[in-house]
């Protein structure tokens, strides 16, 4: 079974996804037990996700940068 798991297993406080692969805690644990079509939704949404991720450490580190 495929994964998108890049073995960087961080959550991202803001958007509750992991940065390495951009699922949730609970789509992680479940994986092996999704169907096909719950795995290739998932998938079909990850680069989203991932642009937001980036998206809010972007924004983050500019709100640090002005304290």
């Amino acid at each position: 079974m495929k994964s998108p798991c890049v073995n960087v297993c961080v959550i991202d406080p803001i958007s509750s996804f992991c940065i390495g692969c951009g699922r949730t805690t609970e789509e992680i644990a479940g994986w092996t037990q999704y169907t096909d079509d719950q795995r290739e939704s998932v998938t079909h949404d990850l680069a989203n996700r991932l642009k937001k991720i980036t998206k809010n450490r972007k924004r983050g580190a500019v709100t640090a940068k002005k304290k």
